[in-house]
């Protein structure tokens, strides 16, 4: 929205004029208006984040809100683009388990706040069940975990408490606007059984990206 977009640009400093102002927010904004597309850069941004720190072996394991950036960037508002830049930080909670030949099994550690979670941004589990032990086998699917609540939450413009929440609002104000494959996908990230969800960062990042490209063709998007 306007407003919010005014405020982003009034809390950086910047001194614009009226004239100016209109300009910017021509730049930046289409008029157009789309549930998944609007809130896409982000999303996709942060997908992007994720998507190098596991390239690099490393697991974040506390993505939420807290630890998500803005950048601000004139430059891309220059060019068209979204400005708002999103940034991963705080790793504080990461494992790195490296790549390839040097990619080691995902063991359960005090050492690496592996019992420290903030929901609905991480699996509730006990570890002691086999559920629990599931879980700890398959941290390398928390942070698309995460990602899908965020991703959800900004839909809805609405902070969810539970995953049982995330998931209700995924399919009662979601699933009836945003195309199918899309909700598929956001459905196996969200899924109770970590088994089923992606463990393949790179290539759920191409698969999001080709069903968003097939929308915008759709709905003859113009970024």
């Amino acid at each position: 929205p306007e407003e919010g977009v005014r405020l982003m640009f009034d809390r950086s400093g910047v001194d614009l004029s009226e004239e100016e102002w209109k300009e910017t927010l021509d730049d930046i904004t289409t008029g157009q208006t789309d549930l998944w597309l609007d809130e896409y850069p982000l999303i996709l941004g942060i997908l992007d984040a994720l998507v190098h720190a596991h390239s690099r072996g490393i697991y974040h394991r506390d993505v939420k809100p807290g630890n998500i950036l803005l950048e601000l960037d004139f430059s891309r508002a220059e060019k068209g683009l979204d400005p708002f830049v999103p940034k991963l930080c705080d790793f504080g909670a990461s494992k790195i388990i490296g790549t390839g030949k040097n990619k080691k099994s995902i063991a359960p550690t005090r050492h690496t706040l592996v019992n420290i979670r903030t929901e609905p941004y991480r699996p509730n589990y006990d570890e002691s069940t086999e559920k629990g032990k599931k879980e700890i086998r398959h941290q390398d699917t928390w942070d698309l975990l995460a990602w899908a609540v965020l991703t959800v939450e900004f839909l809805v413009n609405q902070h969810l408490d539970t995953l049982e929440e995330v998931r209700s609002h995924l399919e009662e104000k979601i699933a009836v606007e945003v195309d199918r494959e899309i909700v598929d996908l956001l459905r196996k990230a969200l899924s109770d059984d970590p088994e089923e969800r992606p463990q393949d960062t790179k290539k759920f990042r191409s698969r999001i990206v080709k069903l968003t490209e097939k929308r915008k063709k759709r709905l003859k998007w113009k970024d």
